[in-house]
């Protein structure tokens, strides 16, 4: 009992660290956290996507998960076609469900990567229906494992793995208004292996991203804004905080 109150004084204290170095980096978000009053400010809205593009007609979502993004997308983009990817069965399974009959929607069983094939995904696990399940990812968790002590990796499950390049390619999609990523540290590494399609092909980018390694090898958020600024993608929304959060970044050689 001793050592899991020592173990949360120091969780505390580190979060109190993050925070100030947050502050001192980040002003003008530190404050707009501060008054967004208990609400998670961190999230973007697709309400704030879609005043700034419009209607979207294509996306692809990596890390597709229980579904409640995908169903806000075809809420509010009533003619939207989407592609899902979804790495873990059981979320998967839930998904072509949920989704059945759905002609706009095409969802898959595997994840997008840097690689094509299979690879290990290690299970987040937690209470409650699919609980834990969208912190599954393809890298070993490391710091999740303090600040989300709730989520447990006692799993392995093996998945296909697919390159955006190549399928962007394969299914011969002209433009992709907004590809979005919660892909759990991975989002680097996608970027970078599809940077010519990324280029030439996808005006919009909503990325999950974090400044510490809650996953092993992880890309953090300032390695992730360097590559974007190096292919001239412009952050119109960043809402990542101290330790996580999300950014939304458009091509600038589209709009």
């Amino acid at each position: 009992m001793k050592s899991a109150k020592n173990f949360k004084r120091k969780m505390k204290f580190k979060l109190f660290l993050y925070r100030i170095k947050f502050l001192i980096t980040n002003p003008t978000n530190s404050f707009k956290f501060l008054v967004s009053r208990g609400k998670d400010y961190s999230k973007i809205e697709l309400a704030e996507i879609k005043s700034i593009v419009g209607n979207l007609d294509i996306i692809i979502e990596a890390g597709a998960s229980d579904g409640v993004d995908t169903q806000k997308f075809i809420d509010l983009f009533p003619a939207v076609s989407i592609y899902a990817f979804e790495p873990v069965k059981e979320q998967y399974e839930y998904l072509i469900t949920k989704f059945s009959g759905r002609r706009d929607i095409k969802i898959y069983n595997a994840a997008l990567s840097d690689v094509g094939g299979t690879q290990k995904i290690n299970v987040g696990k937690s209470s409650g229906f699919l609980g834990g399940m969208g912190s599954s990812s393809l890298l070993t968790p490391n710091l999740h494992n303090d600040w989300f002590p709730q989520v447990q990796f006692n799993e392995i499950e093996i998945v296909n793995t697919v390159k955006l390049s190549e399928f962007i390619l394969e299914k011969n999609i002209p433009i992709v208004d907004l590809l979005w990523l919660d892909v759990q540290g991975k989002e680097l590494d996608i970027l970078k292996e599809a940077e010519e399609q990324i280029i030439e092909k996808v005006k919009s980018i909503h990325l999950e991203c974090s400044r510490i390694n809650l996953y092993e090898n992880q890309s953090q958020f300032k390695h992730i804004k360097k590559f974007m600024d190096k292919i001239n993608f412009v952050c119109r929304i960043n809402r990542v905080g101290a330790i996580s959060g999300n950014a939304y970044y458009l091509n600038a050689r589209k709009f």
